[in-house]
């Protein structure tokens, strides 16, 4: 039997984030989804909760998604991320690793590609 793998999608577009949820609530029933429309509503679910992958965006206001993936790897270390961008550069990609982020994938991007990502992440982690 596999583990439940509990992941938070952080984005700001409800849209966006309640169309990647379903996606990857989809593919598995050992995935259990969680949103967040902000990174301050992200940071007090991972207060309260253990996640194994936070997938967030870089441009929301307030807590933007580099930020929040370094206040998530200080309360969970071995919490995974993916960063998610649209505006994305060399920079960007060097910053989210150097924070801890172990994929970064611009927008547009193909579903199956993000699907991947996320299985291949979760099953090193496992």
């Amino acid at each position: 039997m596999t583990e439940e793998k509990n992941i938070l999608i952080v984005d700001d577009e409800e849209s966006v984030a309640f169309f990647l949820s379903e996606n990857l609530s989809a593919l598995t029933p050992n995935y259990s989804v969680k949103t967040a429309y902000s990174g301050e509503e992200a940071l007090g679910k991972v207060a309260v909760e253990a996640f194994d992958l936070v997938v967030t965006d870089l441009r929301m206001p307030g807590l933007n998604g580099l930020e929040l993936i370094q206040q998530v790897r200080a309360l969970q270390p071995k919490t995974q991320a993916i960063l998610i961008t649209a505006y994305g550069n060399d920079d960007i990609q060097n910053t989210a690793h150097h924070l801890g982020a172990c994929c970064y994938i611009t927008k547009p991007f193909k579903m199956e590609q993000f699907t991947h990502m996320v299985y291949a992440i979760l099953q090193a982690k496992a």
